[in-house]
């Protein structure tokens, strides 16, 4: 009735109250009134101390459910992680030095081969693969590599005659192909990988490929540009490659001589594999890199404010100049509350892509050797500075809900409106979660993220004739698929959890609304994984294991929700003023108290109990070769500079290809150099709509065969029941069945 305007001061009496205050706001209650009023907190009471234990014991065995199937996944599967040993403590050295050697002497990869073997590993080593410095060259390593990589494709004939004279080809070696060929989807490992091309100077005009302004295949890297590879130095940092598994742990327990008599190496399993390893972050030292995470803090910080000051400070003045003045809560359960939620959403969104940004290139920066841990720290980042923003977010709410209850001044139904300052702040924080912090801001990131970037880089390719093909496919790759979306589902369920404090009979409506914008996070993060993503690999369960760190957050606020319970809740805080109602006082300490308490317990279980149930055991896997068979990335070609050797400075043919995802056809097996994957014959890939289809047609399909199947069960039901009813029928369906075994008798 008061969404219709028909509730007034005296039908408050006749109706249930929507909020346990809302009659003793307006009336003085019976001794019966108050019995039920304390069955009802005494109900709120059980309620959170249930939503507060089931979801803190369903976060621990969902945890240890992950660790185990992380184990059992680990068991089934062989990957390359399962032969490599990280080394480090080897002396610098440069490309060139190998040169210098005299004739016959060994390169370095044979002479760190050699020197493992004699050393204590025996011959169970197959390889190395040394880590280079590329810091000052990263630029000309990767136009090398382009080349490489486009000349065999005209090789393996994927390449149309105008790549085949770019490459030093005759047009009758590079067979032409259909367009849909031309273009790969998938062909950077990073996203950095097409930071060469100038978005921004392209839309004022500029060429796309920055100041040369030319193709890079159409540049002759002659002998004297290849020398300035002869400069690249080691970083003393090698991978040591086994054939078993069980040789890799025998090397784990076996220690190694000085290498060369005064160099002592040490050595460990990383929980890494080949396709993520980051081979530039092997030159950084570890405060280098701790001092990157500062700047990139303190830069994130920066950015913060600029937003706090261009988007998000003119929407709170906006605000905080009517949320003192009596009347604000009128009309705002109209479209004036649907279009400052909206705003609120938009506000939001733009909020948290500044901030994923910024994390992004923090955790690019700071130079991890493995993409997990860069993730996992541009997860951290972007959960703490998100929190941060919503903390900032709470406090205008807190302010709006002051403002609300300035309204019991001048009309009497905003004492039936905000009877009290929880429900003030109730009615200010639903509007704050949906839907312009659970919904919204997931609905706009397609557009944002895929479909805008799209059009816009189509249109470059289209107008712009200087885009070779290269860059064309550099421009149209997608990025890696990332998992900050542990970070924004942590928060969706922190914000619902505070609704805990404020008790109301519609928390049931907010957490349909959460399990709704769960879902389609979910369907969107689906078809993005599959459609809108690169090949992405994660070698180890560090981002799960953070997530269930982090699932720590809303526990602990539903802790505290359960200690305000308990304390009394709404009984306990009715004598408060309002204007007081966040000052600081022993119920709140405790309240904080429980939180901290839990947030520890929670900690030290994921961090000492749940490793214990889920424990990893020692289980063979199959040969180096015959896994290599099967993954195109091994630890030979993921190595940017070992590609470069390969076809450079010891010249093998086939060389190794580097991988990058969506060029696998161009491997060739080469046992002589441990490269063992052939890649299969190119099947192009198939559209939504005819994938759609093809499953479509396998499901009749399949109802078809059922439906025979059926239909031949009830007929030979049909004939049974026959045959029991009529012994003549019986009799000569028995004569039938023997008239085959007596034919197969007759000569």
């Amino acid at each position: 009735a008061w969404w219709h305007h028909k509730l007034n001061a005296a039908d408050i009496l006749t109706i249930a109250p929507q909020h346990e205050e809302l009659l003793e706001a307006c009336t003085n209650l019976t001794e019966e009134d108050q019995a039920d009023l304390e069955h009802m907190r005494k109900a709120f009471l059980v309620a959170t101390s249930i939503v507060y234990g089931v979801s803190t014991l369903g976060a621990l065995v969902f945890a240890v459910l992950q660790r185990r199937k992380y184990v059992e996944i680990g068991e089934q599967t062989s990957t390359m992680e399962d032969f490599a040993i990280f080394c480090e403590g080897f002396p610098v050295e440069s490309w060139g030095s190998s040169l210098e050697k005299q004739p016959g002497q060994m390169s370095l990869e044979e002479e760190y081969t050699n020197f493992f073997r004699s050393a204590g590993w025996g011959d169970s080593i197959l390889g190395v693969s040394i880590a280079w410095n590329i810091d000052d060259k990263e630029d000309m390593v990767e136009d090398l590599l382009t080349v490489a990589s486009a000349r065999m494709e005209v090789k393996r004939g994927h390449a149309d005659t105008r790549m085949a004279a770019l490459c030093g080809l005759s047009g009758e070696d590079a067979p032409i192909r259909s367009r849909g060929n031309v273009i790969a989807h998938h062909v950077s490992r990073a996203p950095h990988r097409f930071c060469h091309l100038d978005v921004e100077g392209i839309l004022l005009g500029e060429s796309p490929l920055g100041a040369q302004g030319t193709d890079r295949l159409e540049r002759d890297h002659t002998a004297e540009e290849l020398k300035e590879l002869l400069e690249l130095q080691t970083t003393g940092c090698v991978f040591a490659v086994f054939k078993h598994r069980s040789d890799l742990d025998r090397a784990l327990k076996t220690p190694l001589l000085k290498f060369r008599g005064e160099h002592e190496i040490s050595f460990q399993h990383l929980e890494c594999d080949a396709a993520t390893v980051l081979w530039t972050g092997f030159s950084t030292t570890i405060w280098e890199r701790v001092g990157h995470v500062v700047k990139g803090i303190l830069g994130m910080g920066v950015i913060m404010l600029v937003w706090a000051t261009c988007f998000y400070g003119p929407y709170a003045y906006y605000v905080m100049s009517w949320t003192r003045v009596a009347g604000a809560s009128q009309g705002m359960h109209d479209w004036g509350g649907f279009m400052q939620n909206i705003l609120l959403g938009l506000v939001i969104t733009i909020g948290n892509q500044a901030v994923y940004a910024s994390c992004s290139n923090t955790a690019e920066k700071c130079q991890f050797t493995n993409r997990d841990s860069r993730d996992t720290l541009n997860v951290v980042l972007y959960t703490f500075a998100v929190t941060l923003n919503t903390i900032f977010d709470l406090a205008l709410v807190s302010l709006m809900a002051h403002g609300w209850q300035q309204d019991s001044g001048l009309d009497e139904e905003a004492l039936i409106r905000n009877p009290s300052m929880q429900h003030a702040l109730f009615v200010q924080l639903i509007g704050y979660i949906y839907p312009g912090t659970i919904l919204i801001p997931f609905v706009i990131e397609p557009l944002v993220t895929v479909t805008i970037p799209f059009y816009l880089y189509m249109w470059i390719i289209r107008s712009r004739k200087e885009v070779d093909r290269v860059h064309a496919e550099q421009l149209m790759v997608c990025p890696p698929f990332d998992l900050n979306r542990y970070g924004d589902i942590i928060i969706n369920m922190a914000l619902c959890s505070l609704i805990f404090f404020l008790t109301s009979v519609n928390i049931w409506w907010l957490f349909i609304q959460l399990s709704s914008a769960s879902l389609i996070i979910y369907v969107w993060d689906h078809y993005k994984y599959i459609r809108e993503s690169q090949r992405t690999m994660f070698a180890s369960q560090s981002m799960d294991v953070c997530g269930q760190y982090l699932m720590v957050m809303p526990c602990s606020i539903l802790a505290g929700a359960f200690a305000f319970k308990f304390q009394g809740g709404q009984a306990m805080v009715k004598g408060w003023d309002r204007h007081e109602f966040f000052a600081v006082r022993v119920e709140w300490i405790i309240v904080i108290g429980a939180i901290i308490v839990h947030a520890i317990l929670h900690l030290l279980i994921l961090r000492f109990v749940v490793p214990k149930l889920a424990q990893e055991s020692d289980v063979e896997t199959d040969p180096y070769e015959e896994v290599a068979k099967n993954i195109c990335c091994n630890w030979f070609n993921s190595n940017p500079v070992q590609c470069l050797r390969s076809a450079h400075h010891f010249v093998n043919d086939p060389p190794h290809v580097y991988d990058v995802p969506g060029k696998g056809h161009l491997h060739m097996a080469n046992h002589e150099i441990h490269a063992y994957y052939e890649a299969p014959e190119f099947e192009e890939e198939h559209s939504l709509f005819q994938e759609a289809l093809s499953e479509v047609r396998e499901t009749l399909e399949y109802v078809k065969q059922e439906a025979k199947l059926a239909l031949t069960s009830l007929k030979q039901s049909i004939k049974s029941i026959g045959s029991a009813r009529s012994p003549v029928s019986s009799k000569k369906l028995a004569a039938e069945q023997k008239e085959p075994e007596d034919a197969d008798l007759t000569p």
